[in-house]
């Protein structure tokens, strides 16, 4: 039991904290994060892929282009800490070329196939944020739930 709750914890805060690199380092918003595959586009609406050079975010469609795909370079010495968190996570999640980047973890520790929502991301986020401002008494507590 003890395994599989630092399991959990383990794959919790991988997963976060290359959500919100690799969401920093590319400026993407929440939704678009969520769409990532990984190594090729599957159901999702963006893929990302790691190179020798860093990493590199494919979205078909944007915002900003509904015609042509967008490439975001994000360059390893630029950003090394996005750049190292991805094959952490991939390696931890055993991902698979056009599959889900961002999923679900039970509390048992066990990564699920299916894609977050970015709904279940604020969540997740949130209560975080919870758990550091009970660790550290701060005013965040006081705040509408």
């Amino acid at each position: 039991m003890c395994a599989n709750i630092a399991a959990h914890s383990l794959c919790s805060s991988c997963r976060l904290s290359f959500r919100a690199v690799l969401g920093w380092a590319a400026a993407l918003r929440c939704s678009e994060l969520v769409g990532l595959d990984w190594h090729e586009l599957g159901f999702g609406s963006g893929y990302v892929q790691l190179s020798e050079r860093g990493l590199v975010v494919t979205c078909p469609t944007s915002k900003g282009s509904q015609e042509d795909a967008v490439q975001i370079a994000i360059p390893w010495p630029d950003k090394p800490t996005a750049c190292e968190a991805l094959p952490r996570w991939a390696a931890i999640a055993q991902l698979k070329p056009r599959e889900p980047v961002f999923r679900w973890i039970d509390k048992g520790g066990t990564i699920a196939p299916g894609r977050l929502t970015d709904r279940s991301v604020s969540r997740i986020v949130t209560a975080r944020l919870r758990k550091l401002a009970i660790a550290k008494r701060h005013p965040f507590l006081d705040a509408k739930r």
